[in-house]
């Protein structure tokens, strides 16, 4: 015989299947949990966790919040010196804001974008500068007195007497130092 008396154990994974087929209601589907005491169970759980919506929804703000008061505490902004890095962090907040706007997202955007501008300002700035410093050098061997007139001219520096008349050669031949010096002197007369 096969041994159809005895009794055979189900397996671990088995027998767990079954108790929460049982659990549920049965093998039947008439004993099956009734859709009434599903809709208590649901509208139960969520009046659970009506109080944690808030807090959830609340995060990200919060989050952000903190983020940015350390960060302007830090100064963490102003030691981005790439600008192709500012430019993408401009872009991804500006997506992200498009999705969810919370005040501390739009204060992390606008400090982006002023570093972004004020980096971008200082780099003309600087090329500005290296072109006028590159013509002042070009003169420098040819016509000293010329290349130092460029030079404060750029740099909005006036000598102690005022910026001279001229800044090669004055009318009456004399040079721009000497002139500056019969000038101040009251020896000189046009």
């Amino acid at each position: 015989m096969s041994g159809s008396d005895t009794p055979k154990e189900l397996s671990p994974k088995r027998q767990r299947m079954m108790d929460m087929i049982l659990s549920l209601g049965g093998l039947k589907e008439e004993q099956a949990i009734p859709p009434s005491k599903v809709n208590e169970a649901i509208d139960n759980l969520k009046k659970e966790l009506s109080p944690l919506v808030d807090d959830i929804i609340a995060f990200p703000d919060l989050y952000f919040t903190k983020f940015l008061s350390t960060a302007k505490k830090v100064d963490i902004v102003s030691e981005i010196k790439d600008n192709g890095v500012l430019k993408d962090a401009i872009t991804n907040l500006e997506e992200t804001i498009a999705i969810s706007t919370t005040d501390a997202l739009q204060d992390l955007l606008k400090s982006l974008t002023d570093t972004l501008e004020s980096s971008e300002s200082a780099r003309d700035e600087k090329d500005a500068f290296t072109e006028a410093l590159q013509e002042v050098t070009s003169k420098l061997d040819n016509d000293p007195e010329a290349a130092l007139y460029l030079l404060q001219q750029n740099l909005n520096i006036t000598t102690r007497y005022g910026q001279p008349p001229c800044h090669v050669e004055c009318p009456a031949g004399v040079r721009t130092q000497r002139f500056v010096n019969l000038t101040r002197d009251r020896r000189f007369d046009e």
